[in-house]
């Protein structure tokens, strides 16, 4: 393990010592459940990402058509 040394607004410290007699396993723990979540949004939003692009690339000659059935309504009062 490496120490390190941080500063505490007094609120939190005294929520962290009202919630835990261990403070070092509290931060470690909380620090511990921040990493996993921002780990588990961060693949969340690269298969999203990937979902997407697989979608619009499926669909492309589907839109593509629809698209053109719709133009001339599109551009009607464009006059």
């Amino acid at each position: 393990m490496k120490t390190i040394q941080i500063e505490l607004p007094e609120a939190i410290e005294e929520q962290i010592n009202s919630m835990s007699q261990d403070q070092q396993n509290f931060i470690v723990e909380a620090i511990k459940e921040k990493i996993e979540k921002k780990t588990i949004i961060e693949t969340d939003t690269e298969s999203l990402t990937e979902r997407l692009i697989e979608g619009y690339q499926a669909t492309y000659e589907e839109d593509l058509s629809l698209s053109s059935d719709f133009e001339s309504v599109d551009f009607e009062d464009w006059k």
